[in-house]
């Protein structure tokens, strides 16, 4: 008998309708008792053989922890704590299985090294770098062994529980915009819902909608309906952060799955598509002058790109200090702080560096960024399915431009970013969709 989304949220109500808002409500009364909570449902789950629960717990924690408001502060520390969790359980695989490590690990090696060798050398604050080299080796290492070794053995029932969790956190977003607390979710005409902040909530969407348009088990207790329903959600919520980045990497994904998977037509269609965006892009401040959405799109911000372009040149002027292998992780962020503080500067955008290459750059230098750029041709090399992977490729690199995401490994983003790899691995080229 098929279940549609709901009934297999009824199925599993012991994970989503106690263990998870008892998880969400200990860390906000008594924020101690959520690593008991944690550490003890991890283990649960695991002795009751139901490892995909595991993986949808680090998806919902490691989302909020991007979350700023002061409810949900402890995050920080739990998405680290369950970091350390999934990593021992991978190690577990690693030796009771005899599953060896993952060609997609041994490729970010170099990466990890310079990394941890810039931040053991270089960096100001030795401590948060090596630290946080280290959790970015320990996501990917779970990933490509706890997470593929889950997707290996329970693939289907995994996905549908990852389209569950992500609906979920979309579904409480806009719910959240009519209840009593508005302005948490809502405020200054933009979505932030459960991420807190706009424009991590438009990376979870351009994340998540690739996730689910890829799902295609034709035997799948969602329904194709339900699937459709999601994707327009996620569609309307990047809408609403008010987000360009969000909004243009949504459509560069759209053009470019229509390039690969639509023949003639979508390629003719998508270059067509793709020629009056990049028109529009060039005269968007003419464009703006004349359309009401001069607001929604903030276009007294367009030209320094939210004030982006004034960081970016500060950045740009530090790399050259340290070219080669930067100053070590966490070294942009410890540079804009006391930049910020210095200067007496008060612009919001001089709180991060807003763009992954030049965070890596920062951090890392040409060596590293080279590293990194090895480790995501290797990745993409690896998968097989390349007419799946370059639009969703795509969009992450752009999105990077803006965003400085892709040099964390605790966000959401990089998470997703990561698993999306291992979804649509195919040993055969010949079937890849």
């Amino acid at each position: 008998m098929r279940r549609d989304l709901f009934q297999i949220i009824k199925h599993n109500s012991f994970f989503y309708l106690v263990f998870l808002p008892i998880l969400v409500v200990s860390s906000i009364i008594f924020p101690p008792s959520s690593i008991a909570v944690l550490v003890i449902g991890n283990f649960y789950f695991l002795q009751k053989d139901r490892y995909e629960f595991v993986i949808i717990t680090f998806i919902l924690v490691i989302a909020l922890g991007d979350n700023l408001w002061p409810q949900f502060e402890y995050y920080g520390i739990l998405r680290i704590i369950d970091l350390i969790l999934i990593s021992f359980f991978s190690l577990i695989i690693v030796f009771r299985y005899d599953k060896g490590l993952d060609k997609r690990i041994l490729i970010f090696l170099p990466f990890f090294l310079v990394s941890l060798f810039s931040s053991y050398v270089f960096s100001p604050a030795f401590t948060s770098s090596v630290a946080r080299a280290i959790s970015y080796f320990l996501l990917v290492f779970s990933i490509f062994t706890y997470f593929r070794y889950v997707f290996d053995e329970r693939g289907q029932i995994l996905y549908e529980n990852v389209v569950i969790i992500i609906s979920l956190i979309f579904m409480i977003s806009l719910l959240g915009i009519v209840s009593p607390y508005h302005d948490l979710f809502f405020l200054n005409n933009r979505l932030r819902g459960l991420l807190g902040n706009p424009n991590s909530m438009a990376l979870f969407s351009i994340f998540s909608y690739p996730i689910i348009d890829t799902f295609h088990y034709s035997n799948s207790e969602i329904t194709e309906k339900q699937i459709g329903w999601i994707k327009i959600i996620i569609v309307g919520s990047v809408i609403l952060t008010g987000s360009r980045n969000g909004l243009v990497s949504i459509f560069i994904y759209y053009l470019l799955k229509n390039y690969y998977t639509r023949g003639v037509t979508g390629k003719v269609y998508s270059l067509l598509a793709g020629v009056i965006i990049i028109i529009i892009l060039f005269n968007l401040d003419v464009i703006m002058q004349y359309t009401p959405l001069r607001e929604y799109f903030r276009a007294k911000s367009l030209d320094t790109a939210s004030g982006r372009t004034i960081v970016w040149n500060v950045a740009i002027d530090q790399i050259k200090e340290n070219p080669w292998l930067g100053r070590g992780d966490y070294f942009y962020q410890i540079f804009f702080q006391n930049f910020k503080s210095v200067h007496n500067l008060i612009g919001r955008y001089w709180n991060s560096v807003w763009n992954s290459y030049l965070a890596f750059l920062m951090d890392t230098g040409i060596i590293g960024l080279i590293a990194y750029f090895f480790f995501l041709a290797g990745l993409t090399k690896i998968t097989n399915n390349i007419r799946v992977v370059i639009p969703f490729l795509a969009v992450a690199l752009f999105s990077a431009i803006f965003e400085s995401w892709m040099v964390s490994s605790l966000n959401a983003f990089t998470s997703l970013f990561l698993f999306y790899f291992i979804i649509v691995y195919n040993e055969n080229t010949e079937k890849a969709i």
